[in-house]
């Protein structure tokens, strides 16, 4: 019984290194996509059903980069909660609702403006509206009606501050599926910011101050050193 669980597992662990090699392999040609092509998820649907290779295809390439933004997030959250509130800025009602990790989120939000651009120039959204970009709640047993066309996250749980399992959300309507994600918020988080780069998806352009920090922690310098 054991040799045949041995076997088993071997076996498994050999299949999922071959569709990490085939995965990696096709790294030229995704580079080559266009904006108007078809989503690499629907290209290449490997990645949505194989736990992990998401993380595996960009630490082959950012190898340096893959766990910087949990270790900066990691060491840096008592000092994020304390900068936020000696800048006076108060998490709203909506916002305290959140799993305490979250609310780290909802803080680098505050300390990076958000805006948007109309026919008018730039205007700023909500901080609480940013955060909604970025994740939704979902109830236990169930899953998202849309599929989204823009990476996201979705924390599942019977409440927002009892969360049991993350997700990410991506794909169309015709193809659409949850990705599993480590336990920790922060592991979502880490996979929701590495999707865009494996995927190619443009972040949105209200979240570029975020989207620029987390890019020069993971991808060229480990930023505030001295905060």
């Amino acid at each position: 019984m054991v040799k045949n669980t041995t076997k088993k597992t071997l076996r498994l662990a050999r299949h999922l290194q071959d569709i990490i090699d085939k995965t990696i392999q096709t790294r030229q040609l995704r580079d080559l996509l266009l904006p108007d092509d078809e989503p690499i998820w629907e290209q290449y649907p490997r990645f949505l059903d194989t736990f992990g290779l998401i993380h595996y295809d960009f630490e082959n390439r950012f190898p340096n980069a893959a766990q910087k933004l949990k270790d900066f997030l990691l060491e840096k959250t008592d000092k994020i909660f304390e900068v936020t509130e000696a800048e006076g800025k108060k998490l709203t009602k909506s916002m305290k609702e959140w799993h305490e990790d979250i609310k780290v989120l909802a803080c680098l939000l505050f300390l990076l403006p958000t805006s948007t651009s109309d026919r008018n120039g730039v205007s700023k959204i909500s901080t609480e509206n940013a955060l909604k970009e970025i994740i939704d709640f979902l109830p236990p047993n169930q899953k998202p009606e849309v599929a989204a066309k823009i990476p996201k996250i979705l924390a599942q749980g019977t409440s927002k501050k009892d969360i049991r399992k993350y997700y990410l959300n991506v794909g169309t309507i015709y193809m659409g599926i949850l990705i599993p994600t480590q336990d920790t918020f922060l592991d979502a988080l880490d996979l929701y910011f590495k999707s865009f780069h494996v995927f190619k998806v443009e972040f949105l352009p209200r979240l570029s101050n975020l989207f620029d920090f987390v890019d020069q922690i993971a991808l060229i310098h480990q930023m505030l050193t001295n905060m």
